[in-house]
């Protein structure tokens, strides 16, 4: 089989969105040649690859099990056209892909947003939630440039940096705390409080 780089992003962009209406919208074309995409590799493969569900497709065994291996060959691709050309944010049409925690989405994407806006305006800006905790083992199948939340511990196989540390407040009732009397540890754990736990834990905020 002689490789189609123009199908494999086909099947890369169906892998990520499970669906071929939003694969199509994501690559700029139709419906109708991301399905001729799809159908040639069918043949090729001799692999449903895709199979219709109730909100769009899922993948099969097959493609989950070479998708790992396209998507690092399309973002090597992708490094080596970035590398040979300078960079230039005013004229970069370049699509970022960041998958963000929970708090990072609500404490940068706003001001990323406009960044993107003020500094890149031909650039495409793509967030993707994940969870609380990133899993390297659920990043494999997707390509991204940055994922931004909360490693612990910090995976071997990926480069890790820390880009800021944040701390807590309370908000404590006038008549929680003898006047004078500084909110310590020990004393927070005596006074009622609420723990909220994150929604992809299942928890919900309870009072202690």
């Amino acid at each position: 089989m002689t490789v189609d780089i123009s199908l494999l992003r086909v099947f890369h962009a169906v892998m990520e969105e499970r669906n071929v209406t939003a694969a199509a919208r994501r690559l700029g074309q139709s419906q109708s040649t991301v399905s001729a995409a799809l159908a040639r590799l069918r043949d090729a493969l001799g692999d449903e690859l895709f199979l219709r569900a109730r909100y769009g497709v899922e993948p099969t065994e097959k493609a989950l099990q070479i998708a790992p291996d396209i998507a690092a060959g399309l973002d090597r691709l992708e490094q080596a056209f970035r590398a040979a050309e300078p960079f230039d944010p005013i004229r970069s049409t370049r699509r970022f892909r960041l998958l963000l925690g929970p708090y990072a989405e609500v404490v940068l994407a706003p001001d990323l947003a406009e960044a993107f806006a003020q500094h890149a305006p031909k650039a495409q800006l793509e967030l993707a939630p994940i969870g609380p905790d990133l899993d390297p083992r659920k990043l494999a199948a997707q390509s991204f440039d940055l994922a931004i939340g909360r490693f612990a511990p910090p995976p071997d196989d990926l480069v890790v940096s820390d880009l800021f540390s944040d701390g807590f407040r309370c908000i404590v009732a006038p008549a929680a705390l003898p006047e004078g009397v500084s909110l310590d540890l020990d004393l927070y754990e005596t006074l009622p409080h609420v723990i909220v736990a994150p929604p992809a834990d299942g928890g919900q905020a309870c009072t202690s």
